[in-house]
């Protein structure tokens, strides 16, 4: 539970596991979300911080990114971005229709606010848009990144990728990539992470664990 300006950002994770009578109790995968509680004022919130059990790839990653990127996307969102993103994931926060993420967080902006999973799966997009044909057997074992500065629908966004050796592992690969807005150059995703598992169409998933990480 985190209090910020807007409001606050609660923060749930939750683990899902196999129910197969051969596999029961196996982990699948763990999902963490992100929600935002508008207008929430800071004093009558009681912060708290989850005990962390797990250091995360991006504690233990150098991020290059003084470095040229091994590729760079760049996609112009549409005026309409956050309403079909809206109807798509279900997500009916009104500040995705509307200014009122504008006028919350005091700044001059007539256009609706972008959702963060939006921005990121533009990110996503950007990573097999970079492997190419190996995209069909392409595998996101794990995929985090921090949101630092808000995404406005009609924003362009680069998006910035780096690739990262694997000592002996064919079969994975460790992306990093950064987001960014082209228009101020301003960063909105930064320190991104997507582990990548490459397999063949005949192999299964069953026994593979899967986490979504966002940081706000």
């Amino acid at each position: 539970v985190g209090p910020k300006r807007v409001g606050t950002f609660v923060t749930s994770e939750n683990v899902i596991l196999c129910s197969r009578q051969k596999s029961a109790g196996e982990k699948i995968c763990t999902l963490q979300s992100t929600t935002l509680v508008l207008g929430m004022p800071r004093e009558k919130v009681t912060l708290y911080q989850a005990p962390k059990d797990e250091s995360s790839p991006s504690d233990l990653l150098e991020f290059p990114s003084a470095l040229a990127p091994s590729f760079e996307f760049i996609y112009e969102t549409t005026s309409t971005q956050a309403l079909l993103y809206r109807v798509a994931s279900g997500d009916s926060n009104s500040i995705h229709a509307d200014t009122s993420a504008a006028e919350l967080l005091g700044v001059d902006e007539s256009r609706p606010l972008l959702h963060g999973l939006c921005t990121l799966g533009f990110a996503i997009r950007a990573i097999f848009g970079y492997l190419g044909d190996k995209r069909s057997h392409t595998f996101v074992r794990y995929l985090e990144g921090q949101f630092t500065k808000p995404v406005w629908v009609g924003d362009v966004l680069g998006v910035r990728i780096w690739t990262h050796e694997t000592p002996n592992c064919d079969q994975r690969m460790i992306i990093s990539f950064i987001v960014d807005d082209k228009k101020t150059n301003i960063t909105v995703v930064d320190r991104g992470i997507a582990n990548i598992q490459f397999r063949t169409p005949l192999e299964g998933s069953t026994s593979d664990v899967v986490s979504v990480h966002s940081k706000m």
